[in-house]
């Protein structure tokens, strides 16, 4: 048996163990190892012996290097106290600089935990990197276009003749009236493949992961589990849901989903299997029929490269069975892309934000980082006039530069920790909450996994740390003691690399509050900009079937506020069905509303020529057809009137042309429109035009008289009034961030300008008080001490403010189609806020110089 003693203790006594020492040592521990070990054992002398290795590391025993490390750490300690002791001493400097840091800090960690959200989704389902959605390429006379639409069939024939693919996951989304006892709602309802539990990881709070086996089984989220059910366990209980068409079904409640988590890019409300769909139509399953959603998970070791050539013969199936759809081209997006991309994608069932907004906020969140850290160099530099006399003194006692340095970036990391401690306290209680009221979920101050939040924490101290810290460590530590005390080294006003450092903040701050004025004057556009009609006075009732429509034409008829009411069969701003319209070769898509004759006058389309539909018009008879002026441009005519174009086999002629209107918001450009007429039997929206100030007294008639005409059904009205709420909250909400980004760059500047200031004003205090003496009036002095700024804030306005119109140029072309021409509004109000910012802080700052009595100055002359 080979008897040795433990290595690594072995090697610990060589690492710290003088040379002169170590043969003896080594001797005497291994000789008793041996002894030890044949009477005691080989454990107990291997614990014996790693005793005496700890036993013998005494200062008498170290190596001189090691001495060396532990004097390091004993100056270690040293410089902490005294890192302590000045930022004690100093502390209106050191408040300014930790709140200032502790800002862009705060801001940095919050905009980061968004990134790595946003980064992260769909990330824990534990197949991802085998799950791809699948989209279609669309070409238009607009070039390609994404969309999340795919053929109904083409799911389970990938399934079934491609031994690649594993799985296969489908989801069609529809709307239905959802009862339980006498709750009645209307529900978005989700038709998906019962194996969506075996591709995807979404948590049962209840049930069984094959719950959607069986037909009659429904899976439902906790939110409508608990909208229903409260406090009961919904499990078995029997739910109907009332369709579209009058078709009724009941669900057996077989699973309950868990609250989805931050990160889940796509949610459903109401899962049922995808099986019950044909019995819910009355024709046969075509390839022209389109799901919402296609997921295809792959088997291990393939892509989906193998299958593109394959994925032709799809296209043509579905291409052969509709006039309406073209489809070009197929594409698999991985799992972990389709909410990065879903901005781009057409219908896609994912949330995720413009990539302009994730890059927006990052450099935003840089800019405050670099503020912050130029106020912190700034004032370092500044400040280290009070202890150039501790530095000389330091150096003529021993110390050498590289002292100096760590006694200065000590100090920095001391700061720099009290900083990010700060920020991660107003990220937690105040920016991550505050950020949360913009968004559609809730956002957890969390990282998706430890040791990225451990890196990030990380990094930040050391990119803080070094930005803000090195260049006053170095610059400070090479001055010499014959200098300082001779009084040659100065500091303050009269450095040039103070001035361009206070340059950089103030260009910064401009860009920002330019940037952020730009942006609000836009923002303030888009809230008073013109939809295209006027929805005032309008509210729409979701009707279910003829019978519904006549009574509520009665209801209508006796309430003699109602100035018109009207039908149809889609609704702008509730259901725009996409379609594609042809003329002479022509192809556009377009949205197609099936109304009743005075659906247009109703919704204060504005007629721009031409003439409305004739309201006695017999919709069967008819194939005529109002157009808005997009739908003109897109076809190239000059003469609209009296044109034709052909929709799914039929021929309409153009009557009149109507203004085109925006639909949810301003961000993408209109869509082309034509109206046709249809029967009363295919109507599905109801609309009343009332005056504004009567709406809500005649809704609720509406609401009370409903439950006689369809007791069964729950009444579902919209307000159009209401219909951009969501583009107008995101606005708001943009322009409440730039707003509060503006007002950290101006308190980060001016906090630079105030620290920066205050010791120049004290560098001056002596040629104050002469000029005091000589009569110089308060006003000289201000004067004085606000030229030497002057060409400074000058200088930054002419840079930092075509920077700021530039990025925010960039950003508002990347948001909107048609943003506001930039003025020079913008420009006055920042030059104006600044102005009068950097103003107040100087001038406060002086007022008080000059209120000091001259003699108390001077007393020391």
């Amino acid at each position: 048996m080979n008897l040795i003693p433990p290595k690594w203790a072995d090697r610990f006594l060589r690492w710290y163990c003088h040379p002169d020492l170590l043969e003896e040592i080594q001797g005497d521990t291994e000789e008793l190892f041996y002894r030890r070990a044949a009477e005691e054992g080989e454990k107990k002398a291997k614990r014996k012996y790693i005793w005496d290795v700890i036993r013998f590391f005494r200062w008498s025993n170290l190596k001189k290097s090691n001495k060396l490390k532990i004097n390091s750490l004993i100056m270690f300690n040293s410089y902490l106290k005294i890192g302590f002791r000045n930022l004690s001493k100093n502390w209106v400097i050191s408040i300014i600089n930790i709140f200032g840091l502790a800002l862009a800090v705060g801001s940095a960690i919050t905009v980061f935990i968004f990134v790595d959200l946003q980064h992260n989704m769909d990330s824990f389902h534990s197949k991802k990197d085998r799950i791809y959605a699948l989209i279609n390429h669309v070409t238009d006379e607009n070039g390609t276009e994404f969309w999340a639409t795919n053929p109904f069939l083409l799911g389970p024939d990938l399934k079934d003749n491609h031994t690649i693919v594993e799985n296969v996951v489908r989801a069609k989304f529809d709307y239905g009236n959802m009862r339980y006892e006498n709750k009645v709602f209307r529900e978005t309802i989700t038709y998906v493949d019962s194996s969506i539990f075996n591709m995807f990881d979404f948590q049962l709070a209840s049930g069984a992961r094959n719950a959607l086996s069986e037909k009659q089984n429904m899976v439902i989220s906790s939110l409508i589990a608990e909208k229903y059910f409260g406090e009961e366990d919904p499990i078995g209980q029997v739910i109907s849901i009332k369709f579209n068409g009058n078709r009724t079904q009941s669900y057996a409640i077989a699973g309950v989903l868990e609250k989805y988590s931050a990160n889940t890019s796509f949610r459903f409300d109401v899962l049922v299997p995808v099986s019950n769909i044909r019995e819910l139509r009355d024709e046969n399953v075509s390839w022209d029929w389109l799901t919402s959603a296609t997921f295809v998970q792959l088997n291990e070791g393939h892509s989906p490269s193998e299958l593109d050539a394959q994925m032709d013969k799809y296209i043509t199936l579905h291409n052969e069975a509709t006039s309406d759809w073209k489809i070009e081209k197929f594409e698999f997006v991985p799992l972990d892309q389709f909410a990065l991309r879903s901005y781009e994608i057409r219908r896609s069932i994912a949330m995720g934000g413009h990539p302009a907004g994730r890059l927006t906020i990052g450099i935003i969140s840089f800019i405050l980082l670099a503020l912050a850290c130029f106020n912190y160099m700034n004032i370092a530099v500044a400040s280290a006039a009070k202890r150039l006399k501790e530095i000389a003194l330091r150096k003529v006692m021993g110390g050498n530069r590289t002292h100096i340095v760590h006694q200065f970036m000590t100090e920095n990391v001391i700061l720099c920790a009290f900083s990010m401690a700060l920020g991660t306290l107003l990220s937690y209680y105040l920016f991550v909450p505050g950020f949360n009221m913009m968004l559609p979920f809730a956002m957890p101050f969390t990282f998706s996994s430890f040791r990225l939040g451990v890196l990030f924490f990380g990094g930040l101290l050391v990119v803080i740390g070094l930005a803000s810290g090195s260049y006053p460590a170095f610059y400070i530590s090479k001055f010499q003691p014959v200098s300082i005390f001779k009084g040659n080294q100065k500091l303050g006003g009269k450095n040039l690399f103070s001035k361009v450092l206070l340059s950089m903040q103030l260009i910064l701050a401009f860009m920002t509050v330019v940037a952020c004025f730009v942006f609000s004057e836009n923002g303030r556009h888009f809230n008073a900009k013109d939809w295209g009609y006027n929805p005032n006075g309008l509210f729409t009732v979701v009707i279910q079937n003829e019978h519904q429509y006549n009574e509520l034409s009665k209801l209508a008829q006796q309430i003699p506020a109602v100035e018109m009411f009207t039908a149809s069969n889609a609704h702008i701003n509730s259901y725009d069905p996409l379609t594609t319209v042809e003329n002479l070769g022509v192809e556009i898509k377009s949205n197609h509303y099936r109304c009743a004759p005075n659906y247009p006058q109703t919704m204060n389309l504005r007629l721009m020529e031409g003439k409305y539909f004739d309201e006695r018009q017999n919709a069967e008879a008819s194939n005529l057809a109002i157009i808005d002026d997009v739908f003109v441009k897109k076809m190239g005519w000059l003469e609209p009137l009296n044109q034709t174009f052909t929709h799914d086999s039929s021929t309409f002629t153009v009557i009149g042309v109507v203004e085109s209107f925006y639909l949810y918001g301003f961000h993408s450009e209109k869509t082309p429109a034509f109206f046709t007429l249809t029967d009363p039997k295919d109507f599905l929206y109801f609309t009343f035009k009332v005056p504004e100030d009567q709406m809500f007294d005649i809704d609720d008639q509406v609401r009370e008289a409903w439950f006689d005409i369809a007791p069964n059904d729950p009444f579902n009205r919209k307000f159009q009034m209401f219909a951009f709420d969501g583009f107008y909250q995101s606005n708001d909400a943009n322009i409440a961030l730039m707003g509060v980004v503006s007002f950290f760059a101006i308190i980060l500047g001016c906090m630079g300008l105030f620290g920066l200031l205050s010791f120049n004003l004290q560098r001056r205090m002596k040629e104050f008080g002469v000029r005091k003496v000589l009569g110089a009036e308060r006003g000289t002095l201000i004067k004085l001490a606000n030229k030497e700024y002057l060409w400074v804030m000058v200088v930054s306005f002419f840079l930092g403010a075509p920077l700021g119109y530039l990025l925010m140029d960039k950003l508002l072309n990347l948001m909107y189609q048609d943003p506001l021409q930039i003025t020079a509004i913008p420009f006055i109000l920042s030059i104006a806020l600044m102005a009068i910012t950097v103003g107040l802080t100087v001038t406060g700052q002086i007022l008080n110089v000059t209120k000091v009595n001259p003699a108390e100055i001077l007393r020391s002359e």
